[in-house]
């Protein structure tokens, strides 16, 4: 993961957590469930960047107790984390491709037949 994308995902998660207070699994599945067409994280990003912006004071932690499972971690803002967040929304975006399969196949396509190709867009 570069820099770049490594400060991006660092907003993300921030900005995700904006919603409500949440767990690293629960972060996943909100992505998972709303901006993953355009942004994905795993959650061997995840859970780092929820612990960096713990020690960084940009998120506090607590320990949710379970019945029959491991103890949970909540994360949730604090407002040093909401002023970051909104310092970063106010920077200019920078342009990042977008991967696309379609787009890849087609490229490719000279090492198959024509008629997949066609098939593809049409598809």
């Amino acid at each position: 993961m570069t820099s770049r994308r490594a400060n991006t995902s660092r907003h993300a998660i921030l900005g995700v957590l904006g919603f409500c207070p949440m767990s690293g699994y629960d972060v996943k599945k909100l992505i998972e469930r709303s901006i993953a067409h355009f942004w994905n994280e795993s959650y061997g990003q995840i859970y780092p960047i929820l612990n960096r912006l713990a020690a960084e004071g940009f998120a506090e932690r607590r320990r949710e107790k379970q019945r029959g499972k491991p103890d949970r971690h909540v994360y949730s803002l604090t407002d040093r984390g909401r002023a970051e967040l909104r310092r970063w929304l106010a920077v200019p975006a920078r342009h990042e491709p977008v991967r696309s399969e379609l787009l890849l196949k087609l490229f490719l396509g000279v090492a198959g037949p024509v008629a997949d190709s066609v098939a593809q867009i049409e598809h």
